[in-house]
């Protein structure tokens, strides 16, 4: 995505400062995950963590987002009607 001029945002709690070495300006990083969420269109669970599990409904925007969960660590219930949830699994 990053080669095709898309603008990418990430953020991850872990591996932060290794990600910046590979990508370095490829992509836009946040600080935590209210950030990227709130910066963002589109959102990617890429791991299970926890963490991830605590999303905020108040941190999503008011207009139309997209949040893919292949983890479906997310309940649907505590988000808000306007994001499209897109419970997918890897094996789905």
């Amino acid at each position: 995505l990053a080669e095709s001029h898309k603008k990418i945002r990430l953020y991850d709690p872990i591996a932060l400062e290794n990600v910046k070495k590979i990508l370095n300006s490829k992509v836009e990083y946040d600080q935590t995950a209210k950030d990227c969420i709130q910066n963002s269109d589109i959102i990617v669970i890429g791991t299970n963590w926890p963490e991830f599990s605590q999303f905020k409904s108040a941190w999503f925007k008011t207009k139309t987002q997209i949040l893919i969960d292949p983890w479906r660590i997310i309940s649907q219930a505590d988000l808000p009607n306007h994001l499209k949830y897109v419970p997918s699994w890897i094996n789905d």
